[in-house]
């Protein structure tokens, strides 16, 4: 009876129970209802044989519409078809991002989370501007909305915070952190922003728009239409961002990008290790060696870009922190070893010498 109920009567057939009826209590009933939809089939294929030329009339015309489409001729898509598939494509886009999140490209903390925040907060913008009839454009409520004051407010943060930590360490005697004192600090934190932006927006919308390609790629008329109209707004922004990357400096570019994807290889590295780890190929003790070692290969990049490469810095807190205690630990340690190798130079019995050496180890205590 289900079934019967779940479909057309023309598509309905008779369950065959010639060896279950026998076992049933009310088999007459059953067999009665059983003659019943035979007789209903039988009906409505009798009317169908009656208009033979309805179905092939269907088929005919709609061969006809296929033959004669023209995927040159220009279909003016509806705006209602037009801005569901504007937000559908936004959909894609944040589904990308936070793919990127999840396989470690696309670092939360980056920039204390404001490159994240301004991503999904920029899709929001968006979405209500294609709800209201407006056309796809991401890239510009980047630079059209209140980003650009929570971008002013996120620098001032930054001033305010690094002059808190430096005033610490001593940028004017030319401390760990002098180079971050510098005029320029800001606008390469800015060119850095810039650069990780255009290339995690490209591979965003590069997936959003295989993912589009795939639902509607073969699709004719005005969902085709549309389908285009949406694909070649989604290209003009991806061609705005690769004019951020062509007209930035080279040299500065490629820094950026190298210190970026070594931090993304690292990362997925450490994914990798707690994955083997959860699933018991690696003990907890040979994960903790091979995650110290990553650690340490973070550290270096690190203390690579406040060393030579400024435009790649990235001001947070923690970076900080980190790099001015890895610094002074491996001042510590380097003292340490002249000590030792001056007590095994025999200068051991020399009580001047005992002496010098008490006061180096004192001036490296007071200095740790």
């Amino acid at each position: 009876k289900r079934t019967k109920k779940s479909v057309h009567p023309s598509c309905y057939r008779a369950p065959h129970l010639e060896h279950v009826l026998p076992y049933i209590e009310n088999a007459d009933s059953v067999r009665a209802m059983l003659c019943q939809n035979f007789v209903v089939e039988k009906s409505i294929s009798s009317s169908i044989t009656i208009f033979p030329s309805i179905p092939d009339a269907t088929e005919s015309v709609m061969e006809q519409g296929i033959e004669n489409f023209d995927e040159n001729e220009i279909h003016e898509p509806t705006p209602g078809l037009v801005k569901d598939t504007r937000l559908m494509f936004i959909e894609l886009l944040r589904a990308a991002y936070t793919s990127q999140i999840e396989d470690g490209e696309l670092d939360p903390r980056e920039s204390n989370g404001f490159l994240v925040h301004a991503f999904f907060y920029s899709l929001n913008c968006a979405e209500d501007s294609v709800a209201h009839g407006g056309p796809l454009n991401d890239w510009d409520t980047w630079l059209n909305t209140s980003q650009a004051v929570a971008k002013a407010n996120f620098f001032a943060q930054r001033v305010i915070r690094i002059f808190s930590f430096c005033t610490k360490v001593g940028p004017e005697k030319g401390g760990d952190l002098a180079p971050l004192w510098n005029k320029n600090s800001f606008e390469n934190e800015e060119l850095r922003l810039n650069i990780l932006r255009a290339l995690s927006f490209i591979d965003a919308h590069s997936e959003a728009q295989e993912h589009l390609k795939e639902e509607f790629g073969g699709t004719t008329g005005l969902t085709a239409a549309a389908f285009r109209s949406v694909m070649a707004e989604s290209r003009a922004e991806v061609q705005q961002a690769q004019e951020v990357l062509t007209f930035q400096n080279k040299k500065k570019l490629k820094h950026v990008i190298s210190h970026y994807l070594c931090m993304i290889l690292q990362n997925k590295t450490a994914r990798y290790i707690n994955l083997l780890t959860a699933s018991g190929v690696l003990l907890q003790r040979e994960a903790r060696h091979f995650l110290e070692e990553i650690e340490h290969g973070v550290m270096e990049i690190r203390e690579c870009k406040l060393d030579k490469h400024p435009e790649s810095i990235e001001f947070r807190d923690d970076d900080l922190e980190i790099i001015h205690d890895a610094r002074r630990c491996r001042r510590g340690r380097m003292r340490m070893s002249i000590v030792k190798r001056t007590s095994r130079g025999g200068l051991a019995s020399s009580p001047s010498s005992s002496l010098s050496r008490t006061s180096a180890h004192h001036s490296w205590l007071s200095h740790t």
